[in-house]
């Protein structure tokens, strides 16, 4: 799939998790094609965090850079990575942002 057409996918999919986070929900989950998940966050008071992962493999570079642009994040944010185990015992990959909103 060409990275434009990705990129407005992934686009619209930002805009639609924000929005449900506008309507009082904490936190959105959507799983993209190729298992990378997807979790945004917010507590309220202006600290969000994005969370990109799959089980068992790192999100790509492209796939971090894609996801960066569509939620409209800096590229000096600071970007975490690391692994997670799920109450499930399934190891997930995950890269995460964490920013303040004012």
């Amino acid at each position: 799939m060409a990275t434009k057409k990705i990129a407005g996918i992934v686009g619209r999919i930002a805009g639609d998790m924000r929005a449900e986070l506008e309507e009082g929900k904490a936190a959105v989950h959507r799983q993209l094609e190729r298992g990378l998940h997807l979790v945004l966050a917010h507590n309220g008071k202006g600290y969000w965090r994005l969370a990109m992962g799959r089980k068992g493999v790192y999100p790509s570079s492209h796939e971090i850079e894609v996801c960066r642009k569509a939620f409209g994040l800096n590229t000096d944010d600071e970007l975490w990575s690391g692994e997670r185990v799920g109450k499930d015992g399934v190891r997930w990959m995950v890269a995460e942002y964490r920013w303040i909103e004012c």
